[in-house]
């Protein structure tokens, strides 16, 4: 038909944008806009191919001209509610949250029967930190569509965050029942029993979102966190570092890697260059304390004083009130003998956290 050079104009229009739609379903966008840009070069008076050159624009992350043709759309037909959900995406993914939840409201107003417009809604609320308004979002994409897996697994997110652990485990474990592919559900579920210190079954829900998503970042580093929950060190290492290989840049996962070599004594060899390679890529001054305790840390359980006592040092000039760079610093400076600087800092971290003997004692580092 789009050969057709002498078929009516109207119809070439349809068969672009409908070849478009196929490419897109294809998983193509490239192809998919270009022929919605042949659609609308035809025909700039209809919405739909703007529209859905807007939602291939989304897909590819290019969110300012998504919205620019959804806007397009939307000057053409105001009541064509497709237009308004997918520029509220949009600007979701802009972190613009009040316009997105005033077109989601928008379209809700012209197509009240959607699922997909409220589930969409209730996860703008959640990123906001408003989770009643989110899980009565999630309750009315449900009542719509009792099928839908993603609102029942985003409703449990919602009351996870709420500490309702037990609602949120019986609507992920809905999600799981309805779609057993969905890894966010099993990563979500792990995160409220590990919420709960129910580490076995939080790393079996690990196992089973690593096993549908190799590439998961979030559950390798969450089950590494359960693991040394349970003093688990050597598998923990062995997470932190395959995080560390999907995401290098990472300076909290570095540090983590250094962190748990260093509490477990295992790797020391290679833990400094580790903790080393999280100072660099520390992204503020707090986070670069933080990775300097670590390596500080590390540097006692070596018995490396002087290295030590320079980590907790600086790592004090950023935060002068940690009990932690300070007890830290105070047991480097007994062991390099400067017996009144010491007892000064282990006395004012006593003062600051009355636990902070016994936290350095599990540790296996005493005074």
């Amino acid at each position: 038909m789009i050969q057709m050079e002498r078929e009516p104009q109207a119809n070439r229009v349809v068969a672009f944008n409908n070849r478009g739609l196929a490419h897109a379903r294809k998983r193509d966008d490239a192809r998919a806009i270009a022929d919605y840009d042949e659609a609308i070069r035809l025909g700039p008076q209809y919405a739909l191919p703007f529209s859905n050159r807007g939602d291939a624009h989304t897909r590819q992350g290019d969110f300012t001209r998504a919205i620019s043709d959804f806007d397009q759309a939307i000057r053409i037909d105001p009541q064509y509610a497709p237009a308004f959900f997918g520029r509220a995406l949009a600007y979701h993914r802009l972190s613009n949250f009040t316009r997105a939840i005033a077109d989601y409201d928008e379209a809700i107003r012209l197509d009240p029967q959607t699922s997909e417009v409220f589930k969409h809604r209730g996860d703008v609320y959640y990123d906001q930190g408003e989770y009643a308004r989110a899980i009565a979002d999630y309750d009315q994409a449900i009542r719509l569509e009792p099928g839908y897996a993603r609102a029942f697994n985003n409703r449990g997110a919602a009351y996870a965050a709420q500490r309702d652990y037990a609602r949120a485990i019986a609507d992920q474990n809905q999600a799981i029942q309805l779609d057993a592919q969905l890894a966010q559900a099993f990563l979500d579920r792990g995160d409220a029993y590990s919420a709960q210190r129910d580490y076995v079954r939080a790393i079996a829900d690990y196992h089973e979102t690593i096993r549908l998503d190799p590439k998961s970042l979030q559950a390798l580093v969450n089950r590494a966190v359960a693991y040394a929950a349970q003093r688990d060190y050597a598998r923990a290492v062995a997470d932190f570092d395959s995080a560390g290989e999907i995401d290098p840049a990472n300076g909290a996962i570095h540090n983590s890697r250094c962190w748990n070599r260093a509490v477990a004594g295992l790797q020391l060899d290679n833990a400094r260059a580790v903790c080393d390679r999280a100072i660099s890529l520390a992204a503020n001054d707090a986070q670069r304390a933080r990775f300097l305790d670590t390596r500080g840390f590390l540097a006692l359980k070596q018995s490396r004083w002087e290295d030590a006592w320079a980590d907790y040092d600086a790592a004090l000039r950023q935060s002068p009130g940690s009990a932690h760079y300070r007890f830290g610093r105070g047991i480097a400076a007994r062991r390099l003998g400067r017996a009144g600087e010491a007892e000064a800092d282990l006395a004012r971290a006593a003062q600051i956290d009355s636990a902070i003997a016994q936290t350095y004692a599990a540790y296996g580092v005493t005074p």
